[in-house]
């Protein structure tokens, strides 16, 4: 489906820190969360060009997409010996699946 490749495009943008990819397919008042600490869709792009920020590899057999008419949820996991779960929201703009929020929650 088209939220599908919408996930997995913003996935292997967030993976490859390709910030082109990641204006494209974010809305300007994307807002992402990790415990404590909320950024903006600049931050999260300056962060991850600066390789401060990366992020791992999503855990696809635990991905699961719920589509509410023009919203999308998106919920899974990331691989690694530190399993982190993540929730992400879009939303259809104009026929556009674009990323809203992000929160994501790891044990550590």
């Amino acid at each position: 489906s088209e939220v599908a490749a919408a996930v997995a495009a913003f996935q292997q943008a967030l993976l490859a820190a390709d910030v082109d990819k990641i204006t494209a397919l974010t809305d300007e008042n994307f807002v992402s969360t990790h415990g404590a600490v909320q950024m903006s869709r600049k931050q999260v792009i300056d962060e991850l060009s600066t390789k401060h920020l990366q992020y791992r590899k999503p855990d696809t057999a635990k991905t699961s997409i719920v589509v509410y008419g023009d919203t999308a949820i998106v919920r899974g996991e990331s691989l690694g010996p530190d399993p982190a779960h993540y929730t992400v929201t879009f939303i259809n703009q104009g026929g556009v699946w674009k990323a809203v929020a992000m929160h994501t929650s790891s044990s550590k």
